[in-house]
């Protein structure tokens, strides 16, 4: 079975997967489900995963239009049958079919969400009465730091939860989430922010050089995409690619889950 896509589309699918393997869905699971998962196969690829999606789904709605998901969106649908997307029977359509993958703006836009952030209590690290531990814990606070550098968040929210020591010298500071974010782990779907723009928006402080931005509670807002889709493309500053980007993002994790669902 052939699903025609498009090459953007097919980036999305595999970001969208590879950031499902790095932060998993918090679902309950029974111990005979994780008796059962612990004897099957390795996962399939990340293509494959949502070509299973696709086939599943279809399968399900033979003899209809064969692929939809309660997704709230059928605009691909509505609008089939238009050779031109210009004119006044098609205005606002235009926002379904801009690059998802190269957005003009984004960082910009991006930088124009910041707001300051509340004041930081300032922690010395170097004073901290820790009790002395074994292996990582045991590690200079510099050096411990310099190893998250290179870690992708999900392994360092992973460390921190092995100890209290280690939870406490490595904080969830602005400064973490502006490093995370400009990693494009912490984001998935911004990936291709402008880390030098962000680094200067930084050094120039909210109120001066020594305040921070409130970069956790962007990460939040850029995270949330199915609200960014639900917004009124007219009245916002949202960059038309970045809204489709995240409209794409929203389908294909919905029909992932949809296909878990029915497994």
């Amino acid at each position: 079975m052939l699903f025609p896509l498009h090459a953007a589309c097919v980036e999305i699918v595999q970001r969208v997967v590879r950031s499902r393997e790095d932060f998993p869905p918090q679902t309950k699971i029974s111990k005979r489900k994780k008796k059962k998962a612990a004897s099957l196969p390795p996962p399939p690829s990340r293509l494959r995963s949502f070509y299973d999606a696709m086939r599943g789904e279809c399968e399900r709605n033979a003899g209809e239009w064969g692929i939809e998901w309660d997704h709230g969106y059928f605009g691909a649908i509505k609008n089939w049958g238009y050779d031109r997307w210009d004119g006044d029977e098609n205005e606002g359509h235009e926002k379904f079919v801009v690059d998802p993958i190269r957005v003009p703006g984004l960082t910009l836009f991006v930088l124009s969400s910041l707001n300051a952030a509340p004041q930081e209590e300032d922690v010395n690290l170097s004073t901290l009465s820790i009790r002395e531990g074994r292996g990582l814990e045991a590690l200079p606070t510099e050096l411990l730091q310099r190893i998250t550098d290179f870690l992708p968040t999900p392994c360092i929210l992973a460390l921190r939860s092995c100890s209290k020591s280690l939870a406490t010298r490595i904080p969830l500071t602005q400064q973490f989430f502006r490093k995370e974010l400009l990693k494009g782990s912490l984001v998935p779907l911004a990936w291709d922010l402008d880390g030098t723009a962000c680094r200067e928006k930084q050094r120039k402080g909210a109120e001066g050089p020594e305040d921070y931005w409130d970069w956790k509670a962007l990460a939040r807002i850029l995270a949330d995409h199915g609200t960014i889709v639900a917004k009124d493309i007219s009245v916002t500053s949202i960059p038309l690619g970045f809204w489709n980007r995240c409209r794409i993002w929203t389908i294909v994790e919905e029909a992932l889950e949809a296909h878990l669902s029915n497994v």
